[in-house]
C-alpha cells in the first residue's frame, strides 16, 4: 500500500524554499534557494529568513529557515527539509557532484536579527544574528 504522507510532507517542505536557481556564469553563484518568487502560488507566505549560524547550531550548517513546522538546514552540499511535529518526516537532497569549493552565502540581508541565548554560560550566546532573503553557493 502506498503511503502518501512522506510525498505531501515533501512537497510542503519544498514550498517552504519556493525556488531553487540553477546559475552556471562563470563568477556567479552556483545555486541559489529563495523564498517564494512573485507570482507563485506561495506569495502570499510571509518571507523567509535564512538565519546564519554564528555557532548556536551544529558547524556542518550554515543556515536555517523556518516556517510552521517546516525547516531547512542548509549545509555544504545538503538540503535537509523536516517537516510536520506529530509524525515528523526528514528528506534530504544531496548535491552530487557538488563542488567542494562552493561556499553558502547570505544575499539579500533581511532586516530581522536574532538572538540565542543557551544556558547561563554566556560564551554559549549569540546575538544580533543577521537572516538573509536568499542563500547562494558561490564558488571560491
Amino acid at each position: 500500500m502506498l503511503r502518501t504522507r512522506p510525498i505531501v510532507c515533501l512537497l510542503a517542505g519544498l514550498s517552504l524554499l519556493a525556488a531553487i536557481t540553477l546559475n552556471s556564469r562563470a563568477h556567479g553563484p552556483v545555486a541559489e534557494i529563495a523564498s517564494p518568487v512573485k507570482d507563485s502560488p506561495l506569495q502570499h507566505r510571509p518571507p523567509l529568513d535564512f538565519v546564519e549560524n554564528r555557532g548556536q547550531w551544529d558547524r556542518r550548517i550554515n543556515f536555517i529557515a523556518r516556517q510552521g513546522d517546516e525547516t531547512a538546514l542548509v549545509e555544504q552540499a545538503t538540503l535537509t527539509l523536516h517537516v510536520g511535529t506529530d509524525r515528523p518526516t526528514t528528506v534530504s537532497l544531496r548535491f552530487e557532484g557538488a563542488s567542494t569549493r562552493a561556499v553558502a552565502a547570505g544575499e539579500g540581508k533581511s532586516d530581522s536579527r536574532y538572538n540565542f541565548y543557551f544556558g547561563k554560560d554566556s560564551s554559549n550566546w549569540h546575538s544580533d544574528v543577521p537572516a538573509y532573503r536568499a542563500v547562494v553557493y558561490r564558488r571560491t
